[in-house]
């Protein structure tokens, strides 16, 4: 095999171990940095990724293993996010402006007491461009065959869900003016 490789002339490089890179940021943008990073720690709360924790039992129970699946959710969402700072700024501000708009479709979905939790289609989408009703309808008829689509209104979650939902995007609004 080396000698096949040999005669064919192929040589893999050496390849060493990584190594640290300290971008160097003036002042502004330093503390902004510093200020982004401890939001996404320790203010945003993530409640438009923890739907299904926040349903009522009755509605929750649908869904097994709905408290881990919705604080590792969260989790998946905090980490895509700091990499996302730390490879791209235009990266994050993508990624951040589409959770604000993820988060602004649920207040919405709120505001209009019809919540639909359907991970296998593109809520997001429908409610952007103003098509609920034709969501509405495409649900109920995958309803048959989708076990994970549920359609609630407001009273299906706990108390405070909605308070959360708002903080979050005051806070992600913040953030993407910033």
């Amino acid at each position: 095999y080396k000698k096949d490789l040999d005669d064919s002339g192929i040589k893999f490089p050496e390849v060493k171990g990584p190594h640290k890179i300290l971008y160097q940021l003036d002042n502004e943008l330093d503390t902004l940095y510093d200020h982004t990073i401890k939001t996404l720690r320790y203010e945003l709360t993530y409640y438009r990724y923890q739907a299904i924790k926040f349903l009522i039992p009755e509605k929750k129970k649908k869904y097994k293993n709905a408290e881990l699946a919705s604080l590792q959710l969260k989790h998946i969402m905090k980490t895509l996010l700091v990499k996302r700072l730390d490879s791209s700024f235009f990266a994050f501000k993508a990624s951040l402006e589409r959770f604000e708009q993820a988060t602004a479709n649920m207040v919405k979905m709120f505001d209009n007491n019809s919540i639909f939790i359907a991970p296998n289609v593109d809520v997001n989408k429908y409610i952007e461009e103003d098509r609920e009703e034709e969501l509405l309808q495409l649900l109920i008829n995958l309803q048959d065959t989708d076990p994970t689509i549920e359609i609630c209104t407001a009273t299906d979650f706990e108390e405070g869900f909605l308070e959360g939902l708002k903080r979050d995007l005051n806070i992600l609004q913040s953030l993407v003016s910033e």
